[in-house]
């Protein structure tokens, strides 16, 4: 998702939202430093390769610290200003974690495919759909939907490594995961 978020678009989507909180921002916000340093941050960023240094000059870098707020504050703009506004009445479950999102839709089919439209049209990011079902993986869930319960049941992705660390690691106890 990051590398193919349009980084001047986003800039201009995420000025625009901050210029249109206005007074809902604390009254010294530094909105116009914030802009800035968002724009530095996102427009310079030098990567390695072996011994090869290289500047971005599209799509979001994937190693800065603000790259996650900065992905999720872009779709939910679009999401928020667009998509809820124009077919919320047919998403009673619209939930999105960094790329991987999940949607329950009730609408007739022609909407799904005009929701599917807008959502392409914001920047460059496309967005790969699923159709419409009863039953879905998402993240490590099967959740299906029959005679109007929801079930769930552990969903196991074909490339999983299962790299968990053993207990019997010579990890410390207070650091499992280390």
């Amino acid at each position: 998702m990051y590398t193919n978020i349009n980084t001047d678009h986003a800039i201009e989507v995420i000025n625009d939202w901050l210029d249109s909180l206005g007074a809902q921002l604390p009254e010294k916000f530094p909105t116009n430093a914030v802009k800035e340093a968002m724009s530095l941050v996102m427009k310079n960023n030098i990567f390695e390769f072996g011994d090869l240094h290289f500047l971005q000059l599209t799509g979001t870098e994937m190693g800065t610290s603000a790259v996650c707020m900065w992905a999720t504050m872009y779709s939910a703009i679009h999401k928020m200003g667009c998509l809820i506004p124009s077919y919320g009445s047919n998403l009673p479950l619209f939930y999105q974690f960094v790329d991987d999102i999940i949607r329950v839709w009730t609408g007739p089919e022609q909407q799904w495919n005009n929701f599917k439209q807008e959502t392409y049209n914001f920047g460059i990011l496309q967005w790969e759909f699923d159709n419409l079902s009863r039953e879905i993986n998402f993240l490590d869930l099967t959740i299906t939907i029959k005679n109007n319960k929801i079930t769930t049941k552990t969903y196991q992705k074909d490339l999983n490594l299962y790299q968990y660390i053993s207990p019997i690691s010579a990890n410390s106890s207070q650091n499992p995961s280390a």
